[in-house]
Formats: structure tokens, sequence, C-alpha cells
């Protein structure tokens, strides 16, 4: 089963080529590794794949219902915001589908007989999703994740921008994997990912990174120093 298509996928910056007609196709169980100097198209190349960057040309396709999350090492984190708040911000689409199901419970008042079958229908999907994706419980799941990664020690209220730039990372690692998305994308490399988790931490927050030599030992496409992305060099995916 295909995750995610690459087609032709051709971008660059002024005169200067980046990626030049690279295809691919992710499959589902499949870890790749992106290889490549600094500054020679990584973090373009996971910009376009996750919709943050129009490329010049080609076409990029996910799978229905895949969530993807991506660790951005380029990710900023707002004054005012605190860790509390930034892990919470995992659970976005939930808190919004309670506002909707709030919204629904204020109008049921006004509503004619029709209206309320069809709202009262509504709101028993929006309360089987808040219970299957455990929204009651986001407070200890919080608690749980900020514990396993050394944030519970320095204050679930304390504001993001006091916190060093490894504090910073942990707090994204954590949001990231609150959201348990099914496709995980890193900007950082992904042996950053796996050095900031110890292996007893990666077992209890999230077992899959901890069955896995996550990327470093894969390559799906190599981007050679002064040359735009040719197409697959090597496929040595493999899993431990």
């Amino acid at each position: 089963m295909s995750i995610l298509n690459v087609e032709h996928l051709t971008h660059g910056f002024g005169d200067r080529a980046i990626l030049d007609d690279v295809s691919f196709r992710l499959l589902k169980g499949e870890h790749i590794g992106l290889v490549g100097a600094n500054g020679e198209g990584k973090s373009t190349f996971l910009n376009i794949v996750t919709g943050k960057l129009m490329p010049d040309e080609g076409k990029v396709e996910w799978a229905k219902n895949v969530r993807v999350g991506y660790l951005d090492q380029h990710s900023t984190l707002t004054a005012g915001m605190t860790i509390e708040s930034v892990l919470k911000s995992a659970f976005s689409w939930l808190f919004a589908l309670e506002e909707k199901m709030n919204q629904i419970c204020d109008a049921l008042g006004e509503a004619d007989e029709s209206q309320m079958d069809a709202m009262m229908e509504e709101l028993g999907v929006i309360q089987d999703t808040l219970t299957m994706h455990d929204f009651y419980t986001i407070d200890a799941k919080v608690e749980e994740v900020a514990r396993a990664l050394g944030l519970l020690e320095l204050g679930l209220h304390h504001d993001v921008t006091d916190l060093s730039g490894g504090q910073r990372m942990k707090v994204l690692l954590a949001k990231l994997l609150l959201e348990k998305p099914d496709i995980h994308l890193s900007g950082r490399g992904a042996y950053r990912v796996a050095d900031t988790l110890s292996a007893g931490v990666r077992e209890c927050v999230y077992p899959d990174l901890a069955r896995h030599s996550v990327f470093e030992r894969c390559c799906q496409y190599h981007l050679p120093h002064g040359e735009p992305a040719p197409r697959p060099l090597c496929r040595q995916l493999r899993q431990v």
C-alpha cells in the first residue's frame, strides 16, 4: 500500500536547482532517510511533502486519512506559550470538536423536530470520536509524556521562550508523540530524535520508536553537495 506518492518534483531558488525531477513512493511499513549536506534541500523537500511549500513542478499525493507529524528543525515557539499549552495543542482537533459539540447543544433549544434528529445524530458521532481518542484523559496523557521526557520537573506552566534549545526540542518532540501521527517526519535527523529519548523512555512513550533503528541506516535519496537531488540511488530499508 502506497502512503505517499511523489511524482516529477522540481524546485529551485533563483537559478539554483534544489530538486530535479524527483519521484518515489513511500510504502506502508517502510522507514526512509534523506541524506545530504547542509543546505542541499532536505528541509525544502520535507516542507514540500508536508504542504508548507509549493513545488515549481510535480505532484505530491498522500493516501486518504493519513495523519502526518513533522518535527521541523525550524519550528518556533511563541512567547507566552507554556509547555502545557504547546503539548495540549497536539489535541487541537479534538478541542475543536468539543467546541462544535457545545455549539450544537446550545442550538438544540431552538431546533425543530427534524433538525433535532440530525443534530442528535451529529452529537453522537462527535461524542464517540472524543471518547475513542481519550479526550477526557488528555491531562493525564500530557503529564505522562512530560514526565518521561523530563519536562514535568521544569513546570508545565513554564514559558517556552525561557527554555534552552535542547529543552524546546523536547517540547516539540513531546507534542509529536502526543499527536500519534501515522507518519513521522523529522527535519533534525532521526539520530538526534533517538538520542533525545533513552531506550526506556522510547519503550514507555512510543513503542514503535524503540523497535526501529529509526532512520540513520536507511537511505532513499542522497543529496550530494552542489548537485540537485537525483532519482533513487539506494533502497536499503531495514527493521531491527
